[in-house]
């Protein structure tokens, strides 16, 4: 009865205790603490046993000691290769920091071998640290972290990854778990024709919901994408993105993009990026792309952006809807500045997409403002945009080029200042055929107390697409007694008032009339 009594007594003992054996014996012996630290370092020689004076001399040694919660990469001329897979809760931590700029010693790891680590840097099995490590060239990622739940990189420089598939991207994460990534002043460049500076995706599962947080980050040197991220697999799934202070420049490819957004399979996200300056992406392709598809749903805002190129090139600083069908999006493009693009705003619209787009407070030069249009044989398509106080000076402010029929369009313009700069053939608000399509059908355009000035045709109506452009100030000439206007004008209070040249040839409406008789403030143009 005794021996029993002592039996019982030391079975209720060890219950008391496992919990906080469980939680000092994370990943190592039950003889270690808490936040053990050890040390790495390239060059050294082997074997280490982990302290400051003799490091681990590899990652493998590193990997194969259980008993670190914290593992610092000390500087070194000599890389570390083969990579490591930092466990639940390990962080990996360089003594300096190399974004500040290339010393002789960096703590450094590269694996350039495709069957160790899977060709990666460092893999993230569940949460993890990351901070002050330069990766240089890995075979696939610097960082994959598609088994992990939340993520830290901080002050990570990372070049030179994929030398495999030209698929693989820096900062690689196709989530089979819900958690949280965040990234902070790190620098992702000259890549060996890899997928994306940060790919950031979830796995085809259910109920999985990450949220990335990307800020004060540089991107350059790039052949693909600078961000690429989207939920993918069902309703289930989600993604909330926000992406500021980062700098997307000098990529290497004309047909490149800056970050690339939107889930597929009836997944939903929500994107912020703000105060960010994309430069330089590639001269046939869109800066920021949002395309959801398969029943998806996205909401982008873009806030205080900066959109530059050093020439046309077919670049695109905001696209929409392209490639998507059966998905929906609400896109909010305000307060940015755009120069020397070819679009500011690019919209086409595929089979059953709904499309709620509004543009405010932008300012913009050169090529077109907003271009909406419809993939040729699509159907169901539905877009309605408010376009409110900006500026703009180049070839077209407003194109319409349906490739099929709208379900509904309206585009609503108001207290804008547009200038065709007394340029040949620029058009303020055109509504065209497109692959011989003449039917916008649907389409509505209104357009109140805007300043539209200095086109060479003010409106060029080619579609059905009904035009009401009234209380706008065109220009005008002095004119006396209904004599010295031209075109659409009609002399008002001693002024030339209304469009000087208007084309209405496909069987739509436009109305002009009235219209204002002296110049507007840009923006806004005039109290309600």
């Amino acid at each position: 009865m005794k021996l029993t009594s002592k039996i019982l007594g030391l079975l209720i003992t060890l219950t008391v205790l496992m919990p906080a054996l469980a939680k000092s014996n994370k990943h190592c012996d039950k003889n270690c603490k808490e936040e053990v630290v050890k040390y790495v370092q390239g060059g050294v020689s082997a074997p280490g046993n982990g302290t400051r004076k003799h490091p681990f001399s590899s990652l493998l040694e590193a990997q194969n000691d259980r008993c670190w919660d914290v593992l610092i990469v000390l500087p070194s001329t000599v890389a570390l290769d083969y990579g490591i897979t930092l466990k639940p809760g390990q962080k990996l931590i360089g003594e300096c920091n190399p974004t500040r700029g290339l010393l002789p010693t960096q703590p450094t790891i590269t694996n350039t071998h495709s069957a160790s680590n899977g060709g990666n840097g460092a893999v993230v099995l569940g949460d993890s640290t990351i901070k002050n490590i330069y990766f240089k060239n890995t075979y696939a990622s610097a960082i994959n972290y598609d088994s992990a739940n939340d993520l830290v990189v901080q002050d990570v420089l990372i070049t030179g990854f994929d030398h495999g598939t030209d698929s693989i991207s820096g900062i690689q994460g196709t989530c089979t778990k819900s958690g949280k990534t965040f990234i902070e002043r790190t620098i992702i460049r000259n890549d060996n024709g890899g997928y994306a500076g940060v790919n950031d995706t979830t796995a085809n599962l259910v109920g999985i919901h990450r949220e990335l947080t990307i800020c004060k980050c540089d991107f350059s040197e790039l052949s693909d994408i600078g961000i690429n991220t989207g939920p993918v697999g069902d309703s289930t799934n989600s993604s909330f993105v926000v992406i500021k202070d980062c700098y997307f420049h000098d990529f290497i490819n004309l047909a490149e993009i800056g970050i690339s957004c939107g889930g597929t399979g009836g997944a939903t996200q929500i994107v912020l990026v703000e105060n960010s300056r994309f430069y330089n992406i590639g001269g046939e392709t869109s800066h920021i792309v949002g395309q959801p598809s398969s029943t998806s749903s996205l909401k982008l805002k873009i806030d205080s952006c900066l959109f530059e190129e050093t020439s046309l090139n077919g670049a695109v600083a905001v696209e929409v809807g392209k490639r998507t069908r059966d998905a929906s999006s609400e896109i909010i493009l305000e307060n940015s500045v755009s120069t020397s693009l070819s679009h500011f705003f690019l919209s086409v619209l595929a089979l059953n997409v709904t499309v709620k787009n509004k543009l405010c407070g932008n300012t913009v030069t050169g090529g077109i403002f907003y271009q909406t249009g419809t993939s040729q044989g699509s159907t169901n398509m539905e877009e309605m945009t408010d376009i409110i106080g900006n500026v703009f000076i180049g070839s077209t402010g407003i194109s319409v080029n349906p490739g099929a029929p709208y379900t509904l369009l309206t585009i609503n313009l108001e207290d804008n200042c547009f200038s065709g700069g007394n340029a040949a053939g620029n058009v303020g608000i055109s509504s065209l055929e497109t692959t011989g399509n003449t039917n916008a059908g649907n389409a509505t355009i209104t357009a109140h107390c805007n300043s539209i000035i200095d086109f060479a045709t003010d409106i060029q109506n080619e579609t059905h697409t009904t035009i009401n452009a009234t209380e706008n100030w065109w220009g005008g000439l002095p004119c006396a007694s209904g004599s010295g206007c031209v075109g659409s004008q009609i002399c008002q209070k001693g002024v030339c008032v209304g469009p000087a040249h208007v084309i209405n040839t496909g069987g739509g409406t436009v109305y002009v009339m009235p219209s204002l008789t002296a110049s507007i403030k840009c923006p806004p143009c005039c109290a309600r």
